[in-house]
């Protein structure tokens, strides 16, 4: 069960591990999940699975982001 602060970040708590969400993703998934409803991708049957799928674009989203900024961060030698 994901547990809330009063900060601007949810921390969800795993077996051994923590994760830290930021909000950014947060929208990045309602927006995507906005898009599949107003396409009419989502029914009442799909929509559990459709939510996770806006989710997981999210999340790999922002991770490829991540990588993509340290890279560019990174001195030239």
């Amino acid at each position: 069960m994901a547990h809330r602060d009063m900060s601007e970040v949810t921390r969800i708590a795993f077996v051994r591990s923590e994760v830290t969400v930021p909000p950014i993703v947060y929208e990045a998934a309602s927006r995507f999940f906005a898009a599949y409803i107003a396409n009419e991708k989502v029914t009442n049957e799909n929509e559990a699975a459709m939510f996770e799928k806006a989710v997981g674009q999210a999340l790999e989203l922002a991770i490829t982001t991540e990588k993509i900024l340290a890279i560019s961060e990174k001195p030239a030698i």
